[in-house]
């Protein structure tokens, strides 16, 4: 009862009287703000509106200040308390929360900090009884909290290193263990660097595919660039050379064979007729190589 009678030492006796004659002037302002807006606006009347309009703005302002003025005086009052209030009640009650603070903030921060070091020293034994390598470049940081025991950050910890363990056995019994680990180590995500890899597997077969379409398309072309040069020197070989045909006048007697003088003979030109069936990159090949020999050609 006496911490209650203590509490109770501020109190209002006395509100502020604002002596108001508003309504008395209410009805006044609603008819000269009515007649204002009953005036019509034109090119001829509008200064007479605007007149209008800069005499009640002028009256409003000083009705502002007047408001306004009177605010002032009932905030003083308000203002110098809640100096004294700040200096009397706000300042020491924050003063002593804050040093509070301070003080529980230095005890529970050595408990976190001692609770990490636990959990940080059993996780190392961890790693080195796991026996994998690389774990020793991992970062583990657990968050450590005033709220969680040791036993329980340090399930987390072995829960952590236990499924590395798995993961890095499940990895080595894979074809492609070298390939997988290599993900593995970038995320500690079995699943998405088995999916990665398996990825590149399947992009590196289909560039194989086409590269292996690719040589047999060109070694198609070339079997029937060499058809049609084997065609060409066999046509050449068995065309019989044209008969010459030797006018003899019966009265004229037959002369005597003059000494043939011996001439270059010009290489016959022959014509062969033949037609060829292939793909659509084989004829354009065969095209490419009559017209690179010079081979006349046309449609038969």
């Amino acid at each position: 009862m006496a911490q209650e009678t203590a509490l109770q030492v501020i109190e209002l006796q006395q509100l502020p009287i604002i002596v108001e004659r508003l309504h008395s002037v209410k009805a006044d302002i609603e008819q000269r703000t009515a007649d204002a807006l009953s005036l019509v606006c034109t090119e001829q009347t509008y200064k007479s509106v605007k007149d209008a309009r800069a005499q009640l703005t002028k009256e409003f302002k000083e009705y502002e200040a007047q408001r306004i003025a009177v605010k002032d005086k009932i905030l003083e009052p308000y203002t110098e308390f809640e100096k004294v209030y700040r200096e009397c009640i706000t300042v020491p009650f924050q003063t002593a929360d804050a040093e509070l603070k301070r003080k529980i903030a230095d005890v529970t921060s050595g408990i976190v900090a001692q609770k990490t070091d636990a959990v940080q020293e059993y996780y190392n034994e961890l790693v080195a009884a796991a026996g994998i390598d690389w774990m020793d470049d991992l970062t583990y940081r657990p968050k450590v909290n005033m709220s969680d025991s040791v036993t329980a950050l340090k399930k987390q910890a072995k829960a952590f290193v236990d499924g590395i363990v798995s993961d890095v056995t499940a990895i080595d019994a894979m074809e492609s263990s070298a390939e997988v680990m290599v993900e593995y180590r970038k995320n500690l995500d079995l699943p998405t660097a088995i999916k990665v890899v398996d990825n590149r597997h399947k992009a590196l077969e289909e560039q194989r595919r086409l590269e292996e379409e690719r040589r047999v398309r060109q070694a198609e072309r070339e079997a029937a660039a060499e058809k049609v040069r084997a065609a060409a020197a066999a046509a050449a070989q068995t065309q019989p050379e044209p008969a010459q045909e030797i006018s003899v006048d019966p009265e004229m007697p037959v002369q005597p064979d003059a000494e043939p003088v011996s001439q270059p003979k010009p290489e016959p030109i022959l014509m062969t007729r033949f037609y060829a069936k292939g793909t659509k990159a084989q004829l354009i090949g065969l095209k490419n190589y009559l017209e690179k020999e010079g081979i006349e050609y046309g449609n038969v």
